[in-house]
């Protein structure tokens, strides 16, 4: 029985060490790939809400995504900050700045033609 909380304890340790890892080798491959700039729309956005209570409890936490299509339909979702996704509208179209899983930034273009 006292082997018990041990192995819940090294367990623990382990999925923290994994995700750990994990952040660790996304952050480097982003690093690797070049910073992209290009043509795209915002084709949706979403608020996820994660944790338990009210949103007033201060015991949830919420992550916001924005979809982005580019010229050649290819879609990419990034994870946003708030004030990010509080400024961007589906059907926005513009620059859509970059590096591998990383946003960088959307700079919305007024003229209905993007370059």
């Amino acid at each position: 029985m006292k082997l018990f909380p041990a192995l819940i304890v090294a367990l623990m340790i382990g999925l923290a060490g994994f995700a750990l890892s994990r952040s660790l080798l996304e952050w480097q491959a982003n690093n690797q790939q070049p910073v992209v700039s290009v043509a795209a729309e915002v084709v949706a956005k979403r608020a996820d809400v994660r944790g338990r209570g009210s949103a007033d409890s201060g015991l949830t936490r919420t992550y916001y995504y924005g979809t982005f299509e580019d010229q050649t339909g290819i879609r990419r979702e990034f994870r946003l900050s708030g004030q990010e996704y509080g400024q961007l509208a589906e059907g926005d179209k513009g620059i859509l700045t970059y590096q591998g899983s990383r946003y960088h930034s959307f700079q919305r273009r007024s003229s209905p033609t993007l370059p």
